[in-house]
């Protein structure tokens, strides 16, 4: 018998609409990062001058949600709502739980970024975790502060 790719995809429903997470693309992966460090680049001192600074941050959170869904996605969930940081990080949040879930004995987010992180040569803290959960962490950290 030959090699079958899995699928890796973990479908979600948000407000009645489904929505597929591409777990393991490379795409998503580079979005994510980009996301997370847009997110990393408007530190404390920032946000504290900042007069819109909740529609900004929740701007930056549904750009990471548009990153792990998608653009079209981001849009049709956002298209009516009014900015909510609290709505965003319970979205965020969802998502994660739903990864966490697809993870199974045949593949782990978290072994394959340490096997890739080893290859790499970063250090082994840093891939304890899954990218999401990581982003989502330091994300709840940054707003606590």
């Amino acid at each position: 018998m030959g090699f079958k790719f899995k699928d890796r995809t973990v479908k979600v429903e948000i407000e009645g609409r489904e929505y597929a997470i591409q777990i393991g693309s490379a795409e998503m992966a580079d979005r994510v990062a980009m996301a997370y460090t847009n997110l990393e680049a408007i530190g404390g001192d920032k946000l504290a001058n900042d007069q819109n600074v909740n529609v900004k941050v929740s701007n930056m959170l549904r750009n990471l949600i548009g990153a792990i869904l998608g653009q079209q996605a981001q849009d049709e969930i956002f298209e009516h709502r009014q900015h909510s940081v609290i709505d965003e990080i319970e979205l965020l949040s969802f998502l994660m739980t739903e990864v966490n879930k697809a993870e199974d004995a045949s593949f782990s987010i978290s072994a394959a970024m340490q096997e890739v992180a080893g290859m790499m040569q970063t250090q082994a803290a840093d891939t304890q975790e899954t990218p999401i959960t990581s982003i989502a962490d330091k994300l709840a950290s940054k707003l606590k502060e």
